[in-house]
């Protein structure tokens, strides 16, 4: 496996939910889309920060600039239209090996991360994609990482709280299956490369 794209709603959503997965396969090439936030930003400087330390090259690591609207979230709306994303993430032209991203059920039913992951299965339908595990019942694959919780809060200031209530010591990630297709075949490469 040679390049992954990891695609987040807001920085930190890396941090949280695939650190552990990025640094065991830091052999790949990663690129990072995060949806919401300016480059500028001071959380997307955390973000590029965190990924620094993890080996990305900044120039991998993409802003759509959408609102990060906390209103969405406290009325359980989405300020984020779909057609639009869908084109932001087409006109960026990846082609990787493995997607990353948000799950159907958005880990804890935030609309950012389920119109995530929506326009990421159509734009990439083709390709394995691999889902954050919070939220879902069944997991393919689980990652220890016992120092997540305080790692994080050192690189993510300014969200010391979100940190502390979903930093895990376990990432736990599920293919995406398309009709009830079983696993890509990277399922068991990737299987193996992570065990070691």
């Amino acid at each position: 496996m040679s390049s992954c794209l990891l695609v987040v709603s807001h920085p930190d959503d890396d941090a949280l939910f695939a650190s552990q997965l990025q640094t065991r396969l830091s052999m790949a090439t990663w690129s990072v889309v995060c949806v919401t936030r300016e480059r500028e930003d001071e959380r997307a400087a955390e973000l590029l920060a965190w990924q620094a330390t993890l080996g990305t090259d900044p120039a991998n690591v993409h802003f759509l600039g959408y609102r990060d609207d906390p209103e969405d979230w406290r009325q359980r709306r989405c300020g984020i239209e779909q057609s639009e994303l869908e084109s932001d993430f087409a006109g960026l032209s990846l082609a990787p090996d493995l997607v990353v991203t948000h799950n159907h059920c958005g880990e804890y039913g935030h609309p950012h991360h389920l119109a995530t992951h929506q326009a990421v299965v159509r734009v990439y339908s083709g390709r394995p994609i691999l889902v954050f595990g919070m939220g879902l019942d069944a997991i393919d694959l689980t990652l220890p990482c016992p120092d997540k919780p305080r790692t994080l809060r050192r690189f993510f200031p300014s969200q010391r709280r979100a940190i502390g209530k979903l930093a895990r010591t376990r990432e736990r990630f599920a293919w995406y299956r398309e009709a009830s297709r079983p696993p890509p075949p990277l399922a068991a490469d990737l299987s193996r490369a992570l065990s070691g």
